[in-house]
């Protein structure tokens, strides 16, 4: 084997063939797939690869490594409790404005609509992700795909008809986290509680 290898050096030196270097794999965050695409609209966006599987995932609290070409994404699911004062009822009840104001044509479990804004937990306070949601008569309301999983933000609420509410201190954001305005230490005085 050994002399294969010097015939084919000294062949090569020889013949004054020039040897290219050659280099090995690298680990990069792209993807090559032997087909496939990606698609976008408004309401949100899918890419897709043909032929080529997601074998094998491998979690931590601040990274994804999988062996595969599709890389999944980490959604971040955020519930959050709060009541609009002026539309409280009491008993855990908020009017159905979006009813009463003519925007829905059929009553609905809907109050009104809020803005939801995470900040950073660092000054000066930058408005980082946001998002317009729905809060219920029953003052609950989720958002889906705000912010990073393991960091940690201020919640702000803001309602065009009161002052914006923020919460007493930041979060740190999980897959699924719960904020309740109401419920110490997060309790907060204002119109939005």
């Amino acid at each position: 084997m050994k002399r294969t290898f010097y015939f084919l050096v000294i062949l090569i030196q020889n013949l004054g063939l020039q040897c290219s270097t050659l280099t090995a794999q690298s680990l990069t965050p792209q993807v090559i797939a032997t087909g496939g695409g990606y698609q976008s609209n408004s309401i949100g966006s899918l890419s897709f690869t043909i032929g080529e599987t997601n074998i094998h995932t491998l979690n931590s609290a601040t990274h994804i490594l999988t062996q595969g070409f599709q890389q999944p994404l980490e959604i971040t699911l955020l519930h959050v409790k709060a009541y609009l004062q002026g539309f409280y009822l009491g008993s855990g009840q908020m009017a159905d404005v979006l009813y009463n104001q003519g925007v829905y044509t059929n009553a609905s479990l809907d109050a009104d609509s809020v803005d939801v804004e995470l900040h950073d937990a660092n000054s000066p306070y930058s408005m980082l992700f946001q998002q317009r949601a729905t809060l219920k008569q029953d003052g609950s309301l989720s958002v889906r795909g705000l912010g990073q999983i393991g960091q940690a933000y201020y919640f702000v609420l803001k309602h065009r008809n009161h002052i914006e509410t923020w919460s007493a201190n930041p979060v740190v954001l999980n897959a699924t986290t719960t904020y309740d305005f109401q419920q110490s230490p997060h309790r907060l005085s204002g119109p939005i509680k």
